[in-house]
């Protein structure tokens, strides 16, 4: 029921990958290629978020808060090239990790693991 925002190295991903599936946990990987809007398009095809969802902010807490679609029992969410997101796109970025660290609360008070885990070359 532990979820949460880290970051992960790069070479680390295997050892995350098997130590989900182990979990019972889905494992996504996302590479966003540019700022906001390419990041809440990226999100929503790798997370298939359903037909209503609103590519902003909010209708992406709302998805994260609530991936009850899903046949997983947790999820973690991979974000590739997260330093260039943050390089590039620095509010984008922080708003990102607002939005899942709030997702990541209310799904492990639901008992649902939830991760973000922004991936690093370090």
């Amino acid at each position: 029921a532990l979820a949460g925002v880290g970051a992960v190295a790069a070479a680390d991903i295997p050892t995350v990958i098997a130590a989900a599936g182990e979990a019972g946990l889905a494992t996504i990987t996302v590479l966003p290629a540019g700022g906001k809007a390419a990041l809440l398009a990226a999100l929503a095809e790798a997370l298939d978020f359903p037909s209503w969802y609103g590519h902003n902010w909010d209708a992406l807490l709302d998805c994260l808060s609530d991936l009850s679609w899903s046949r997983a029992r947790g999820h973690v969410v991979m974000l590739e090239a997260s330093e260039t997101l943050a390089a590039a796109h620095p509010a984008v970025f922080a708003t990102l990790l607002e939005v899942g660290a709030e997702a990541a609360q209310r799904q492990a008070q639901a008992g649902y693991p939830l991760w973000l885990l922004l991936v690093t070359d370090r």
